[in-house]
């Protein structure tokens, strides 16, 4: 539990860096070169890394359908940057993150009604709030 907590925590702090230098770099840049940019660097990275670690016999080992929903999620991920990018190109990077966060409710009802998890207490006072602290700031 403490490691999930500490790669979500580190995943948290990389998407707030990753929003900042974004915005700046879309000062006189295009969003969709921007995002193809991150593509470029993204890739390289993470396939430098899997070469590092000597995963690369892994890719190659077709078991299971699972390769299938992590292309769909890196679809939807190049989809969520290109309109990310678009939105910060034309408004503020509070503003539009506030608003791109309310993923945070769509993951919330498509874990439960796709993936089983349990509807809770938690969870649902989790949702009020998020959906309050979007609210809020419209007012």
């Amino acid at each position: 539990m403490y490691v999930m907590v500490l790669f979500a925590l580190l995943s948290a702090k990389f998407t707030a860096l990753a929003t900042i230098f974004a915005k700046i770099g879309l000062a006189r840049l295009d969003p969709i070169v921007a995002t193809g940019l991150r593509a470029i660097v993204t890739t390289t990275s993470i396939i430098g890394y899997i070469m590092y670690s000597k995963n690369t016999p892994l890719l190659l080992k077709r078991t299971s359908n699972e390769p299938i929903y992590v292309l769909l999620s890196s679809l939807a991920s190049a989809l969520s940057w290109l309109f990310h990018f678009m939105a910060l190109k034309k408004g503020e990077a509070s503003k539009v993150t506030m608003i791109d966060r309310s993923s945070l409710l769509i993951i919330i009802k498509l874990s439960i009604i796709l993936l089983g998890e349990e509807i809770i207490l938690q969870k649902i006072l989790a949702a009020t709030m998020i959906l309050l602290g979007l609210i809020i700031p419209t007012i």
